[in-house]
């Protein structure tokens, strides 16, 4: 569920043109997300068929899998096929991410704390922010060529899981919930961010231990830990609140 809270997902809603596309904006989303994800199950089979994670008597890398069961159970033509959709969903994806990011930079870092700097160079900003990017993730991406250490996905996939880590809390309480104070929210968010990346980097619980760690496991234990911050400091704020008012 947090999943759908990464930018390039989330972000698809600002193109309704009024309310009334909500209810299918929803339904096709769902759709199309279990459809997505029933790629889950393929990964854990082409896994189960590697169990030695060795192909041809050669050491396996856990985020080859994947391209490994393809080219290995399939003819050429279908391989073929199917590295280009698995390529074209990964660019896709990239594409998507470039742009929520950068925009995200640009109006709400950049224009927020400076914005007379800005002004009326918004566009220009906005390519300079993509610019920065790209040379940061060439860097990365060399890194993760030579070190595969970084992620056993697509190269932004730690600091997406992060991010959505971080607003699922915040969303879930300002969905169902009625008067959330700001510390809980900001609190589970904090809470969340420390707990990603302390997880993933320090080598927490005994699923960090392997050489190329899975960052939705990292994700998935920050966002418990942030639920349960969230909980606790909304709790104590309308606690405190019920007891000034007496």
């Amino acid at each position: 569920m947090a999943i759908v809270c990464q930018p390039h997902i989330i972000t698809r809603s600002l193109l309704l043109k009024d309310d009334k596309g909500m209810n299918r904006f929803l339904w096709v989303a769902v759709i199309l997300l279990i459809l997505f994800f029933t790629v889950v199950f393929t990964g854990l089979y082409a896994r189960v068929l590697f169990p030695d994670l060795m192909v041809a008597g050669k050491p396996l890398p856990l985020d080859a899998v994947m391209s490994a069961y393809v080219t290995t159970y399939f003819s050429p033509v279908v391989s073929l096929f199917l590295v280009v959709g698995l390529l074209a969903s990964g660019v896709a994806t990239l594409e998507s991410l470039i742009q929520s990011i950068s925009t995200t930079i640009t109006t709400d870092i950049i224009a927020a704390f400076a914005p007379k700097v800005i002004g009326k160079q918004q566009l220009f900003v906005n390519r300079l922010v993509i610019a920065v990017m790209a040379a940061v993730t060439i860097a990365l991406s060399y890194q993760q060529l030579v070190n595969p250490d970084l992620s056993v996905g697509i190269l932004a996939q730690n600091g997406v899981y992060a991010s959505f880590s971080a607003a699922f809390v915040p969303l879930l309480f300002g969905m169902f919930l009625k008067n959330v104070p700001v510390q809980a929210a900001f609190s589970a968010s904090v809470a969340a961010v420390v707990a990603h990346f302390g997880i993933y980097y320090g080598r927490l619980t005994p699923y960090m231990e392997t050489g190329t760690r899975n960052p939705g496991i990292a994700a998935a234990l920050a966002i418990l830990i942030s639920l349960l911050v969230g909980t606790v400091v909304l709790v104590l704020y309308r606690q405190t609140k019920k007891e000034v008012a007496v």
